[in-house]
């Protein structure tokens, strides 16, 4: 799912830079996600503190607000790189008679 926000970002919405960042932190986020979805499910087994089905659903509820989060957290950068992207930037060349001299 991060890589799809990711290509989105690249090809329809042309922000390389957020794109790019996106792709960066999926390498990161998918595996260390699943390494801690699955000690939570497994030390909560090992100690009896739920049993299979409310670990279940305990996961699937972190997961679900881990990702609302992290989907919010990159709908907002998202907003934020489409705007600087679409401010039209001043331009370098000033004309004489702005900057103090005469003309």
């Amino acid at each position: 799912m991060i890589n799809v926000v990711s290509e989105l970002c690249c090809h329809h919405f042309e922000l390389e830079e957020l794109s790019a960042a996106i792709n960066n932190e999926a390498k990161f986020v998918q595996p260390g996600l699943s390494i801690v979805l699955i000690t939570m499910i497994l030390v909560m087994g090992n100690y009896h503190l739920v049993n299979l089905w409310q670990g279940a659903l305990l996961a699937q509820g972190f997961y679900i607000a881990f990702f609302c989060a992290y989907g919010y957290w990159t709908w907002r950068r998202f907003h934020v790189h489409h705007a600087r992207k679409n401010t039209p930037r001043e331009s370098s060349w000033e004309p004489s008679f702005r900057r103090g001299s005469v003309v």
